[in-house]
């Protein structure tokens, strides 16, 4: 894309990457550059920012909801409504290619895929960026990854770290969700709902590296 050498100023390079089990044992650590590839990690948002800067002007929109599309009189279009929710306005645009990559409750995708219900594949992930500054806990260029067997998160899961910048580390954790029951022909599932930090908490409570403590200093609304 020709990002890479502002990727490398933005970013820190990750040089080893050390795999865990929940009681702080090492199973295995590698050097990532021994794959033949650089690693680094960025703030998003300056990542983000990057590569808007790459696209010719008003390439991309924000503040814009889909309302729906319909193939109308073009044999190789489709129309597209969007309401545009800055001006409260409405507008049509005449695409090539409509992609349904608005999350798991794609709005998008009803019109582009087989009818249905989504079928939840059964994992939650959580995400977050926290300010921290204990480098012997979170060392810049070493991404930590915990896997937990059975029980270990609650239900089987991972938990990983990672300095992005001097004074910010960057955490996640995936684990198993309540199963999808299937009655007649809707799929029930008990979803995750706010407040997560309480129950990544509890679930963290005797991993290592104080992944505990690096969740509860994060706040709530910061949590994807």
């Amino acid at each position: 894309l020709g990002l890479g050498s502002r990727v490398r100023c933005m970013g820190l390079s990750v040089t080893k990457h050390e795999i865990y089990n929940p009681s702080g044992k090492c199973l295995f650590e590698f050097d990532t550059s021994a794959y033949g590839s650089q690693v680094y990690v960025a703030p998003r948002p300056l990542l983000r920012q990057a590569l808007l800067e790459s696209l010719p002007p008003d390439s991309v929109s924000f503040a814009t909801r889909f309302i729906c599309l319909d193939r109308g009189d073009h044999d190789n279009f489709v129309t597209v409504h969007l309401r545009d929710m800055d001006r409260n306005s409405n507008e049509a645009l005449n695409a090539e290619c409509v992609i349904g990559a608005d999350g798991c409750r794609s709005q998008v995708r009803k019109y582009l895929a087989r009818p249905g219900v989504s079928r939840p594949a059964g994992v939650a992930t959580f995400r977050a960026t926290v300010w921290n500054q204990d480098l012997d806990m979170y060392p810049m260029h070493t991404f930590r990854d915990i896997w937990s067997e059975a029980d270990g998160l609650g239900f089987r899961g991972r938990f990983g770290c990672i300095r992005v910048t001097q004074n910010e580390v960057y955490w996640w954790c995936a684990c198993d969700s309540p199963s999808p029951c299937q009655s007649g022909s809707s799929i029930l599932v008990s979803p995750i709902l706010r407040p997560y930090k309480r129950k990544i908490v509890d679930r963290l409570s005797n991993f290592p590296f104080r992944a505990a403590d690096l969740v509860s200093s994060t706040q709530e609304s910061a949590i994807n």
